[in-house]
Order: C-alpha cells, then structure tokens, then sequence
C-alpha cells in the first residue's frame, strides 16, 4: 500500500522507467501510436464541438478577403 503521495509518484516513475526499458522499441512505437490517436481525436472533437464558429470565422475572413470588412480605404 502506498502511503504518501510521493511514494506514488516514485512508484509510478519506477514501473514506467521499467517498462521502458524492457522492450524499448515496441513501447516507444505502441506510444508513438497513442500519441498520434490522441492528437487526431482532438482535432476531430474540437472540428465538431467547434464547427458554427469556423462557419462564421471562416464566412468573416472569406468576406473580409473581397473587401467588405470595412476600415479601409
């Protein structure tokens, strides 16, 4: 049983660094995967979550673009 919040962390540090070391590059390449999974998912989410205030900042830039923003000369 763990008793303090930093044998924890020491014990999460260790059994990491084991991992690690015990079939380097099949754990690197499993992490590279996780990593890459993550980032897609993140993008995709934030794509959905998001997708009215890309419409509107996207028709805002577009109309902008063709010069009916204002402000200039």
């Amino acid at each position: 049983m763990v008793s303090s919040a930093r044998d924890a962390l020491y014990l999460l540090v260790a059994r990491l660094h084991g991992a690690l070391l015990g079939e380097r590059g099949q754990t690197l390449g499993e992490y590279s995967l996780i990593v890459g999974v993550i980032g897609v998912g993140t993008v995709v989410i934030s794509v959905v979550v998001y997708r009215n205030e890309l419409r509107v900042g996207y028709d805002s830039m577009s109309n902008c673009l063709t010069g009916g923003c204002g402000g200039g000369p």
